[in-house]
């Protein structure tokens, strides 16, 4: 961790020195214009970028973290200006300490007075506050923008994980039911249930655990579900799902198809023969799911007493937002279901 860390400052580091080494030659051009000696004219850009980082890190370090709030505008605006005085009278005098003692030769192309000197360090001294400030707000809003989307995405995922429970136990119930009815028909078809079951339970707690399976695993539970629910029903359903025999190479959310097929079966109804059918194709890099089933005549919408269908429609949102289609139609005896998923 703390190797990490130490590159983590060392790039930082190397990035502020090549940015300031950037910011000293571009502004010696800019002395150039009243300094034309090359000796001259980089003596006088270190002191005016000496004064220009000085400032820029007082008020990106301390002055705008610990005072730019509401209720201390005053403060603020106090400490930026007592920052840019100081700063600029350090560096005046610095100045003509070395000037006068003619420690350093700095000579310019037209004669500087006491007033413009200084207000040429005022200048400087401003520019350094502004730069630091902007800068500071920027890391700041840039920080906060990458906090609320870490935030967001850790919302998402909690929320993820609790629609996919809800699917889970909605399954098991309707599989327990399943088994207890054959216990009293039939103990062994009850134990080709219960390890068909097994298997299914086996897939949801150890090869669903990623965000994205293979369909090829998708389409075997789903027809191991087929096979428990063709357990309950007799002559008068008639069902028929078909999965297209190129469903191969597609990733896909685990269970995202799982509360369509439950709802096939749950909301079967109406008078014989009940039709269930369902059909699933991979075809031009898009997943296409169809079903319809027969209903009771007036009856309600399906699904409107669970969380089925409201569940699936949120994790497409969360998972295939811009890449999914979800239509359903209701009519007089019959309820259609139209799926489209596009790759994540």
């Amino acid at each position: 961790m703390w190797v990490k860390s130490y590159f983590t400052a060392m790039r930082k580091a190397a990035l502020s020195v090549a940015f300031w080494g950037l910011f000293f030659l571009s502004w010696q051009q800019v002395v150039y214009f009243y300094v034309d000696n090359i000796v001259n004219r980089l003596l006088f850009t270190a002191f005016d970028v000496s004064q220009v980082i000085l400032v820029f890190y007082i008020t990106y370090s301390i002055i705008t973290p610990r005072f730019f709030h509401r209720r201390r505008q005053w403060l603020f605006a106090g400490a930026l200006l007592v920052t840019v005085v100081l700063a600029s009278l350090l560096l005046h005098y610095t100045m003509l300490f070395f000037l006068r003692r003619a420690i350093i030769p700095i000579r310019f192309n037209f004669t500087w007075t006491y007033h413009s000197m200084m207000a040429n360090r005022y200048l400087i001294a401003l520019l350094g506050a502004l730069a630091g400030l902007i800068v500071k707000l920027s890391v700041q809003w840039l920080q906060a923008r990458r906090t609320l989307a870490e935030t967001e995405k850790r919302q998402i995922a909690a929320e993820l994980l609790y629609l996919k429970t809800q699917v889970n136990p909605h399954f098991l119930f309707n599989a327990i039911n399943t088994v207890y009815i054959q216990i009293d028909e039939s103990t062994e078809a009850a134990k080709h249930t219960l390890s068909a079951f097994s298997d299914m339970l086996r897939y949801q707690l150890y090869e669903c655990n990623q965000e994205k399976i293979p369909i090829e695993k998708e389409v075997t539970y789903l027809q191991h579900y087929l096979t428990l629910q063709q357990l309950r029903l007799d002559e008068r359903y008639q069902l028929q799902v078909d999965f297209d025999d190129h469903l191969k190479g597609f990733q896909l959310a685990p269970f995202v198809l799982m509360p369509l097929v439950e709802n096939m079966f749950k909301h079967a109804g109406g008078q014989p023969p009940i039709l269930i059918q369902g059909n699933l194709r991979y075809e031009g890099g898009v997943l296409y799911f169809y079903s319809i089933n027969s209903i009771d005549a007036g009856g309600g919408q399906p699904g409107s007493g669970g969380i089925g269908l409201a569940n699936l429609q949120r994790r497409l949102e969360l998972i295939y937002p811009g890449r999914h289609s979800l239509t359903t139609r209701k009519g007089a005896e019959q309820y259609e279901v139209w799926l489209t998923l596009q790759p994540i």
